[in-house]
């Protein structure tokens, strides 16, 4: 059975990566589909956030499979939408007279990104600057703490608040998953 290494150490075989999957599955889901808003994108952000989870497994510990599997999804999410956002400005010469993407996805995705700002504006000041540094601006931990001159340490302890704080938001405004 194939196996995922950390330094010489195995990390997770298929069946147990298979496991994290099925466990975190809705999880995954419900962040995407709280950013995109459509349960079809939602489902192929989910495919690629366990994917990158696979591809580096390695570097999480294996007590904090939770938040860093909603830090990928988050990323693909918002991924997804500032690519979505270039793509609807950018001209189309196939057709010109008939826009491949409308002036509905834009309002969509623009809505899904505004509706994911504001709840991050709407924490209390010392998550809020850490979240926005991370999840709006994507900088790393590392970057954030000298911004802040905070120790690192602390803006890590932040970050999986805050992740908690949107996880369960997440959670109360979207009550369904890929597979109820």
């Amino acid at each position: 059975m194939e196996r995922v290494c950390r330094g010489g150490e195995s990390q997770l075989n298929t069946s147990e990566f298979t496991a994290l999957v099925e466990q975190y599955e809705k999880l995954v889901y419900t962040v995407c589909f709280q950013l995109v808003r459509d349960p079809f994108t939602a489902q192929d952000l989910c495919q690629e956030t366990f994917l990158s989870a696979w591809q580096g497994i390695d570097r999480c510990d294996p007590g904090s499979y939770r938040p860093w599997l909603a830090r990928i999804a988050t990323n693909k999410a918002l991924d997804y939408l500032k690519k979505a956002s270039t793509r609807m400005e950018a001209p189309t010469e196939i057709l010109p007279e008939q826009p491949v993407d409308g002036p509905e996805l834009r309002v969509i995705a623009d809505a899904g990104a505004a509706a994911v700002e504001a709840q991050i504006r709407s924490l209390s000041p010392p998550y809020r600057e850490v979240a926005e540094l991370s999840l709006l601006q994507d900088l790393p931990p590392g970057e954030i703490a000298a911004r802040l001159n905070r120790p690192e340490k602390t803006v890590y302890t932040q970050l999986s608040r805050v992740k908690k704080q949107l996880q369960k938001s997440l959670r109360e405004e979207v009550p369904y998953g890929p597979s109820d």
